[in-house]
């Protein structure tokens, strides 16, 4: 989120907003606004509405499941949390279709990344936010056993019964899968 580029000739990192470098050590999650940036400048910048915020939400549950959270801004949180809602509603089919899947990908991997998700969710919109809007989007890309049922969460099935031929079935263990409806691909946890 910092946005910390290198140059490879010059052998030098190129600090954005001149905070990243220090955000880093301070370890605190901070939008990459410049000084006359808006927050719609931003969240503009991603190809699809509420790309940047699933990112910023990447990062931000990708330090938690580390056991290192970041400290952040409440109201550049709240920001990004009133514009995935309204990406959420005005945007969900290319979000469910693919970037959910692909941004989130190790986040929608096992029951825990999903449970940190709806965790996040609850804390920062409320559990009707995860009902009404992410439950039905994360049950299409989630890998299986992720999320089941009404919302309870289960380990991650590592096995799956397959079709071998004259009728007879055969359990398979799962090595990467690929989400129906989009192109990310998963990989369960081991139960092993």
């Amino acid at each position: 989120m910092n946005t910390l580029l290198y140059d490879l000739t010059n052998d030098v990192i190129i600090d954005k907003t001149g905070r990243g470098v220090a955000d880093i050590h301070a370890h605190s999650l901070r939008l990459s606004l410049g000084p006359t940036d808006s927050f719609e400048q931003w969240s503009g910048a991603c190809i699809t509405p509420g790309g940047e915020e699933l990112r910023y939400l990447k990062f931000f549950l990708r330090a938690q499941a580390k056991g290192q959270p970041y400290s952040y801004d409440p109201d550049e949180c709240a920001s990004v949390v009133a514009s995935l809602r309204k990406a959420l509603r005005t945007n969900a089919g290319a979000l469910g279709g693919f970037w959910l899947g692909y941004t989130l990908k190790a986040q929608l991997a096992d029951a825990q990344g999903v449970a940190m998700l709806q965790a996040w969710v609850a804390a920062h919109g409320g559990p009707k936010w995860w009902g009404e809007q992410w439950e039905p989007l994360v049950r299409k890309c989630a890998a299986p056993g992720a999320l089941v049922g009404d919302g309870k969460y289960s380990s991650p099935r590592t096995y799956f019964t397959m079709a071998s031929g004259k009728g007879r079935r055969r359990r398979a263990r799962l090595g990467f899968m690929s989400c129906l409806r989009c192109s990310a691909r998963v990989q369960p946890a081991s139960s092993a």
